[in-house]
């Protein structure tokens, strides 16, 4: 598991909320393979925008096409693997 944005970022200080919110929710994290995940490390998400770009995954097209990767970005991804996710796994009717 990747964070998109980084959990330990260099050049900038996570509000209380965002930390507790958004930081480790699916919207902000990118499966990816071990030496995938080494490569992208602790970057910013400008970085590693870059090296999304060197995955395979289309499902990461969304995260090459943004110019940032806020609070905003991060819920509405959420959203949309939470939606998917209950599509798929169905439990109605266990």
């Amino acid at each position: 598991m990747e964070h998109i944005r980084p959990q330990s970022p260099e050049n900038e200080v996570y509000t209380e909320d965002f930390a507790q919110n958004y930081l480790q929710i699916a919207g902000n994290l990118a499966l990816l393979t071990q030496s995938q995940n080494s490569k992208f490390g602790n970057k910013s998400f400008e970085r590693k925008k870059e090296l999304f770009q060197d995955t395979a995954l289309s499902s990461y097209t969304e995260i090459r096409e943004k110019s940032e990767w806020t609070e905003i970005e991060i819920a509405e991804r959420h959203r949309r693997i939470s939606d998917f996710a209950k599509r798929y796994f169905d439990t109605t009717d266990l």
